[in-house]
């Protein structure tokens, strides 16, 4: 007689142990030297990513990940890495983003690094920070949708490696700059001005922050709107910054605070109110831009435009 066929409870019990079994598996690779056994790795947790998830460390899978990005590679091996990169994002973007921030921002060191910190430990830190930022660079010009909800946790990264006591700041200009280039290029909630180097983020409904690069840190909290701001703008001397929200159709314009004390990152309150709102018709904003230091064109669908003064 023929053995009794196993039960679907038993089949399942065999399938769930066969798939731990296959993750576990495919993250221990990724530690090989082999190039061959890492890159089918690669390719197995890129289109498992959802199954593999909750069965392996998946902040280790990431973080083993970049490592690999960070090594010198063929243009083959790394856009494995790229595809892999982007299904991870498309399947859980906060998870990739939480682990590509803190990658970036390495644990930077909260105290003056000392002669004991060793400079082959800096260089992996530079290598494996420049990594993250480059792989987040890649995923933003690619789909810019994918990241667009996280944006503050990883521009929030990037100001760590620029505080004075990471020991990375110079080392990873290049990487920072591509990645703010990027983002200005694939985000309308985005702005900066280069020569201040401010960059303002509409982070939530209700709120942009104005980051100040050169301090690494907040410089303002600008309130006074409800809804996600779609498209910011600095002014040519970064004074000004205008906002557009496009639910309740207004015109937001703020103003910063001047003088040596706003340089120095201690000119008092830093959440502003606008120095100019304007309603507009439901539905008309399009577009915002500077034309002068105080002088904004509003452009409307259809093509028209309004000047609007500050």
């Amino acid at each position: 007689m023929l053995p009794p066929a196993p039960s679907l409870a038993s089949a399942l019990i065999v399938y769930n142990s066969l798939k731990k079994s296959v993750a576990r598996s495919a993250e221990l690779l990724l530690h090989e030297p082999v190039p061959l056994y890492q890159d089918t790795a690669i390719e197995v947790i890129g289109y498992s990513w959802t199954p593999f998830e909750k069965l392996f460390d998946a902040y280790s899978a990431i973080h083993s990940l970049i490592r690999i990005y960070s090594t010198t590679l063929s243009a083959s091996r790394r856009e494995t890495l790229h595809r892999c990169f982007l299904e991870i994002a498309a399947k859980n973007s906060p998870l990739l983003a939480s682990s590509l921030a803190t990658n970036i921002s390495n644990g930077s060191p909260s105290s003056t690094p000392t002669a004991s910190f060793a400079t082959h430990q800096l260089q992996g830190m530079t290598n494996i920070s420049s990594a993250a930022m480059r792989i987040v660079t890649y995923i933003v010009l690619t789909n810019p949708c994918l990241f667009s909800d996280v944006l503050a946790i990883l521009i929030e990264a990037v100001l760590k490696t620029l505080e004075s006591t990471s020991g990375l700041r110079e080392k990873v200009l290049a990487a920072i700059t591509e990645l703010v280039d990027a983002l200005v290029a694939s985000y309308s909630t985005l702005a900066f001005h280069r020569p201040s180097q401010r960059l303002a983020l509409s982070t939530a409904p209700g709120i942009i922050v104005v980051y100040d690069l050169k301090t690494s840190q907040t410089a303002y909290v600008l309130d006074g709107h409800h809804h996600l701001s779609t498209e910011l703008a600095f002014n040519m001397d970064g004074k000004y910054l205008a906002a557009m929200d496009k639910q309740d159709d207004i015109l937001l314009v703020w103003r910063f605070g001047g003088g040596i004390l706003s340089y120095l990152g201690t000119d008092g309150d830093k959440t502003l109110q606008p120095k100019v709102t304007k309603a507009f018709e439901s539905g008309k904003m399009v577009g915002i831009k500077w034309t002068e230091e105080k002088r904004i064109v509003v452009q409307l669908e259809g093509g028209a435009e309004l000047e609007v003064g500050v």
